[in-house]
């Protein structure tokens, strides 16, 4: 089963630390130009799945790799990708449709709900905190599963950058699927072959 972050349920890789690497230097209203890495390292094993705007990837065993280009599998990585650049701070660079929802309250809070439709992906729902602007909620009814992410712990990183340091995923029930945490974030320049599927030995 797939989620729409890419991420994994703890049952799976409990004790796997990811090292997530985006590139945001893409040409304007290309979507061939994503690009997306994950390596993880689980128990001594490294796994890694990725994007390169023309196909969806992820290592299975030494040498070998399951590689999609299917419109499915091209919508999940898309939708994956702009979220995790958040690609509606790029409009020229990561083209989408947007509409105002509504305005909901919970507790002392204010949310403005945008519904965000990438170029190539579904629509999501993202929740913005009207008093900071920041995103804490997003929520996928169409994914599979469905699924709403959480964010919080935001920290001024890299740039000046606003980063959510937590992540956690809640599945159609309510039940936890995943947590993560960012233990660093860096920007810079990056090789763009390292999005490529790996070839074979």
């Amino acid at each position: 089963r797939r989620s729409n972050m890419l991420l994994p349920r703890p049952s799976e890789r409990p004790n796997e630390r990811r090292k997530l690497t985006f590139r945001l230097d893409e040409k304007p209203g290309d979507p061939h130009e994503y690009g997306m890495r994950t390596d993880g390292d689980r128990g001594g094993k490294v796994r890694s799945m990725g994007f390169d705007g023309k196909a969806r990837w992820q290592t299975a065993g030494p040498g070998k790799a399951d590689i999609g280009s299917d419109p499915a599998s091209l919508q999940e990585a898309i939708v994956t990708n702009y979220l995790s650049i958040n690609g509606f701070f790029f409009p020229d660079r990561f083209p989408a449709t947007f509409k105002f929802v509504r305005t909901a309250e919970e507790g002392r809070r204010r949310f403005d709900i945008v519904e965000i439709t990438p170029k190539g992906g579904r629509p999501l729902e993202v929740w913005f905190d009207s008093n900071t602007h920041l995103i804490q909620r997003v929520v996928d009814t169409q994914g599979t599963p469905a699924v709403r992410v959480e964010a919080s712990d935001y920290r001024r990183g890299a740039g000046g950058l606003m980063v959510a340091y937590r992540l956690d995923v809640f599945g159609p029930d309510g039940s936890v699927m995943d947590q993560g945490t960012v233990a660093s974030f860096q920007c810079g320049r990056i090789d763009r072959a390292i999005f490529a599927p790996p070839t074979a030995p």
